[in-house]
């Protein structure tokens, strides 16, 4: 099968809080069953992506260090 990763934003807040937005409550409805989110947490990807490419800039840089 396929295998797939990914983050919530409930995982991401604890790290970049910066990066999540707490939306209104949401309901969805699957047949006869409801089912209600309080707090939505989305995740910003464009916030999520600029700090992942400082973060690699970063390692680079201080790869560059180790091998001098």
């Amino acid at each position: 099968g396929s295998y797939t990763t990914g983050v919530t934003g409930q995982q991401l807040e604890k790290v970049l809080p910066s990066a999540v937005t707490r939306g209104p409550q949401v309901s969805f409805k699957d047949g006869e069953i409801v089912t209600t989110i309080n707090d939505l947490k989305t995740i910003n990807n464009d916030r999520l992506i600029t700090e992942l490419i400082g973060a690699v800039q970063q390692l680079s840089t201080d790869i560059k260090k180790c091998k001098a």
